[in-house]
């Protein structure tokens, strides 16, 4: 299954959440705590969603101060091997955020406490960390909860870090 190219001159009614993350964003910026500190936009297929989060990354990149991660699970979810999945999201996330590969022969778990380790040293002692997933519900439950495991719930924790997800919205076990 292929996604729609984002297009923003066709991007539509979706004022109210861009809104809402703006501000999500602001507050974040201000060194202000924000409630909730989730948020995941649920629908049916072809509402907008990836065009969403791919509006809201391509407009956010714009602003000073305010790193952006955002990952679609899609392109991570093909394989059964949940430990090459998890290495692959780790090596994408090192790339995008520090321009660098993940070093080799560890396992996913030293990996992932690894990048977090750094994400708190270099990236959120700067700048809050916005996190954006797309196809949260359509990947492996069991990757997800790698996901949540590893790298989400040690995320999360912190102050200047505001996750953004979309999905289909399929409920969780």
């Amino acid at each position: 299954m292929s996604k729609w190219q984002y297009n923003s001159g066709s991007f539509v009614d979706r004022i109210e959440e861009t809104a809402k993350i703006e501000e999500y964003a602001r507050l974040l910026l201000d060194d202000r705590l924000i409630h909730p500190r989730t948020i995941i936009f649920t629908g049916a297929h072809g509402i907008g969603k990836s065009w969403l989060l791919s509006h809201l990354h391509q407009h956010l990149s714009a602003w000073n101060n305010l790193c952006l991660l955002m990952i679609d699970l899609a392109t991570f979810s093909s394989t059964s091997d949940l430990s090459r999945a998890m290495n692959d999201i780790i090596e994408y996330a090192n790339h995008v955020l520090f321009a660098r590969p993940t070093e080799a022969g560890r396992s996913f778990a030293q990996s992932a406490a690894d990048l977090i380790q750094e994400i708190k040293q270099v990236v959120l002692s700067d700048r809050p960390l916005v996190v954006m997933l797309d196809s949260v519900y359509e990947s492996p439950w069991d990757l997800l909860g790698l996901l949540e495991n590893h790298l989400l719930a040690p995320l999360i924790v912190e102050r200047n870090v505001f996750v953004v997800m979309a999905g289909r919205g399929r409920p969780y076990p």
